[in-house]
């Protein structure tokens, strides 16, 4: 039922006990009926946890549950629904089918087709139960546009409020090799600089393209304002470059990667197995370079398809980085080999 009392129909309720955990079985899953009514039978004495959960409704749960307490009754309350409206340059509202990605900060991802009402608005129910939940509109054409970041509250109804929808803008270009040919198949993507990593990818995991038989590439949706463009290719070392608005057609040299390996070890000698090593590339101009390695069974690393430069070596801690242990340069095309020990 809903906190008002009246029955929820088409939420999945789930049975689980201790028994069915240890054995790896499934647990045992129904949907509420018209009247709200969810039924398990041919149950054991033994206590379980009954939850129900729904699209549109949050998540209850009983734990301690035995077929003699029944009717159990779970109440569901409503989940955060969040209103916004967009429009055309023409300022006439767009029509077309509107995806939402959602972003919690326990770092699930979702999307999902936002509801038309017939005021014209479109209505999205929240997913996530976390503290903060970033939205993000993908029309079927225009860029992305960044709704913003709610916290769900049980039937909360959040306007959002009116967002201008145009194409954004066009960036074109090609992709080259070190010898100055053309690279087929090279991934470009449009990333807007000043926004938190994580929200970047969500932002723009879609404005993306590949490079032609020719190298070129035409990019649309990109936002409007500086953008930086990520270019990779499986061949070379990725690139990140600054494009401003209003920029000229762009061409890119991926360099030859150079790779980086070598051995850690503990103050006794013996191979730092198990251990993180994070590489952070400390003299990129556009957009810092984070790359990880674990240390196998022989105390071995290694780094492939770096971009050639000046990188900054740290263990990775539970806290985060952990000691320095040591910088060093990478060159273009090049294996370089180092022998490390934990600080």
């Amino acid at each position: 039922i809903d906190p008002r009392g009246l029955p929820v129909e088409g939420v999945t309720v789930t049975y689980r006990t201790e028994a069915l955990d240890r054995f790896g079985s499934r647990a045992l899953e129904t949907i509420s009926g018209s009247d709200g009514g969810f039924e398990f039978a041919g149950l054991d004495d033994a206590p379980a946890t009954v939850s129900a959960r729904g699209e549109t409704h949050l998540t209850a749960q009983r734990d301690g549950v035995r077929p003699a307490d029944t009717p159990v009754r779970l109440v569901v309350a409503p989940r955060t629904r969040v209103r916004f409206r967009l429009v055309a340059r023409e300022g006439e509202a767009l029509t077309d089918d509107v995806w939402v990605r959602e972003r919690t900060e326990g770092g699930e991802e979702r999307e999902r087709v936002a509801a038309r009402t017939p005021g014209g608005d479109y209505q999205y129910v929240v997913q996530g139960e976390d503290t903060g939940v970033l939205l993000i509109a993908r029309p079927r054409n225009g860029a992305r546009i960044v709704l913003g970041r709610v916290i769900p509250a049980p039937g909360a109804v959040v306007d959002l409020g009116r967002f201008a929808v145009d194409d954004g803008r066009t960036v074109r270009g090609s992709v080259r090799d070190a010898a100055g040919r053309p690279l087929a198949g090279a991934r470009v993507r449009a990333e807007v600089p000043g926004l938190p990593e994580d929200e970047t990818a969500l932002l723009d995991s879609a404005v993306e393209t590949r490079t032609g038989a020719d190298g070129r590439f035409v990019l649309p949706g990109v936002q409007h304002g500086d953008a930086v463009l990520v270019v990779e290719h499986e061949a070379a070392a990725p690139a990140h470059v600054l494009h401003p608005e209003g920029g000229e057609p762009v061409r890119i040299t991926l360099a030859s990667p150079a790779s980086l390996s070598g051995t850690l070890v503990l103050a006794t000698g013996r191979p730092a197995t198990g251990h993180w090593i994070v590489l952070r590339r400390v003299d990129a101009s556009v957009r810092e370079t984070v790359r990880s390695a674990s240390v196998d069974d022989a105390g071995h690393f290694a780094f492939d398809r770096l971009a050639p430069g000046r990188y900054e070596a740290r263990l990775a801690g539970t806290d985060g980085l952990g000691g320095l242990l040591g910088d060093v340069e990478v060159g273009e095309g090049h294996l370089r080999e180092v022998a490390w020990e934990v600080p």
